[in-house]
Formats: structure tokens, sequence, C-alpha cells
């Protein structure tokens, strides 16, 4: 991923990290206050599992599909590889009823670091 790629794909992280932290959900993208589907960017999604976040954060930013595919493809390596074995996309992941909203948010936050350290390296090497 090239250094300005980088920097969008962590913007989306970081707004998607902000939108389950401000709600979470399961068996959903997105839901209302009333806990009833619906679209990711809908003005009346209040909670988001890790998938709607993501593609809330890229409508919020208007980001590519190859934005959205980094993040979920960042959030996939922050997997364990139990997890990996599996074969879950994020959003099986996420609606696991075992499930927490701080493994969610612990998700995000490995991504985020991964993301920093590596475009840190390539600051550093300008």
């Amino acid at each position: 991923m090239d250094a300005r790629l980088n920097g969008v794909v962590l913007a989306m992280l970081k707004a998607a990290r902000a939108y389950v932290e401000k709600g979470w959900c399961r068996g959903a993208m997105a839901r209302n206050a009333r806990r009833v589907a619906v679209v990711p960017d809908s003005p009346s999604a209040v909670m988001w599992c890790a998938s709607g976040a993501v593609r809330r954060a890229g409508l919020d930013l208007g980001s590519s599909v190859e934005k959205v595919n980094g993040c979920h493809n960042l959030l996939m390596e922050g997997l364990s590889d139990r997890e990996k074995a599996w074969n879950w996309s994020i959003s099986e992941w996420n609606d696991r009823n075992s499930r927490k909203k701080e493994e969610v948010l612990a998700l995000f936050d490995r991504a985020i670091l991964k993301l920093e350290g590596t475009s840190g390296s390539q600051e550093g090497g300008l």
C-alpha cells in the first residue's frame, strides 16, 4: 500500500473505530435507536458492526472500494491464527454470540497500530 493510500485507510480505520465506540451491534451493518437494522450511512444509525463502521467511514470520506477493502484486509490480519483458520469474514467474526465490543475495538486498535508503524517507517525513509 502506498503512503497516500495508507493515510486514507488510516483515517478510515480511526473513523470506523469511533463509530464502533459510539455504538456497536451484531447481526446488521448498522442499527437505529430501536435496534432496527438500517444501512450504515442512515441518519438514524446509532450503532454499527465492524464492517458497517468501515463502510460508513468510507462513505463519509468519499473513499473507493479499494480503500474499504484495504481496511477490511488490515482488520483480517489482526485476527488470531485460530480465528483466521475459521475463514470468517469481519462481519461473521463481529457477529459471534460471544463477541464483545471491547474485542472489536481492540481489533481496530491492532490494525491502526500496524498501519501507523508502516506509515512511520515509510516517512522515515523519505
